[in-house]
């Protein structure tokens, strides 16, 4: 339930103690993205995202909305205040951060299939596009 933000420098970790231990979800932690040198953005099988300064290791804001475990994330490639989650619901959401409510939601897999886990979700570089890849054996494009 922990993400642990260890400093590197000159390419090495300092693992000895960590920099920073964002603690805050009360289910495991599926996935994690950065926002910016100084946040970053975690999703859980809390079924919720957090957006976290990483210098304080304060909460900025919780993303709540997926029926079930959260599991991946990725932040839009040319505007970080936008974010895309996929989840154990079957959907992908759209979240912009300056907002507490998901701005849209998407059917990413077959509402009939046995298992309806959307696993991962990635923007394409260009902003315009996404894809996801679902347990029932399906990637889908978004355009």
């Amino acid at each position: 339930n922990i993400c642990t933000v260890y400093e590197v420098r000159d390419g090495e970790s300092t693992q000895e103690k960590p920099m920073q231990e964002l603690t805050g979800h009360t289910g495991y932690v599926s996935c994690c993205q950065f926002q910016s040198s100084s946040k970053i953005l975690t999703s859980s099988g809390d079924m919720f995202s957090h957006l976290w300064d990483i210098n304080t290791g304060d909460i900025i804001s919780k993303f709540e909305g997926h029926g079930s475990d959260v599991l991946s994330l990725t932040v839009h490639p040319t505007n970080p205040a936008l974010f895309l989650s996929s989840s154990c619901d079957g959907t992908v959401r759209l979240w912009d951060t300056r907002r507490d409510y998901s701005q849209r939601t998407f059917l990413a897999s077959d509402p009939k299939a046995e298992n309806r886990d959307v696993n991962c979700v990635s923007f394409h570089s260009s902003g315009h596009a996404f894809a996801s890849g679902a347990d029932e054996g399906t990637c889908r494009v978004f355009d």
